[in-house]
């Protein structure tokens, strides 16, 4: 069966991208009600890790969790096995991509200089501060 019954029998495949070499393992006794901030606690207790919880960031499918939240936000469709991603929010890297055209559907144009020109910008987040309005 597929589909989670509601008991701890979720098995979560980690691919961990902390220390710059990717491993991967698994965590069972996982429950959908289980906070993302308990399963970063038993990846750091399972891999000898000392960084602050806010400093490990999961993903699932490229969203972001939330340490607030529990795996049932991500599962919803309540899938036994689920792969997670785990970074390090000091070394997440991000690529912008410069303008290589505008308007939209048949009135689209290219500039000149994307044909020439092409270019990819990458920023390191150093501080990640979160603004509140």
């Amino acid at each position: 069966m597929y589909v989670t019954t509601g008991t701890n029998d979720i098995l979560l495949t980690i691919n961990d991208y902390v220390n710059k070499e990717t491993a991967s393992y698994q965590l069972t006794d996982i429950s959908n009600n289980t906070l993302i901030s308990e399963i970063i606690e038993k990846i750091k207790v399972l891999k000898n890790y000392t960084y602050n919880p806010t400093d490990l960031v999961l993903y699932f499918a490229r969203v972001e969790c939330k340490l607030s939240e529990k795996l049932s936000t991500y599962n919803k469709s309540n899938r036994k096995t689920i792969k997670l991603e785990l970074y390090l929010s000091k070394l997440i890297t991000i690529n912008v991509r410069t303008l290589q055209s505008c308007g939209t559907g048949t009135s689209r144009c290219i500039p000149f200089w994307s044909f020439c020109f092409r270019q990819n910008i990458k920023l390191k987040l150093l501080i990640l501060v979160k603004l509140g309005f």
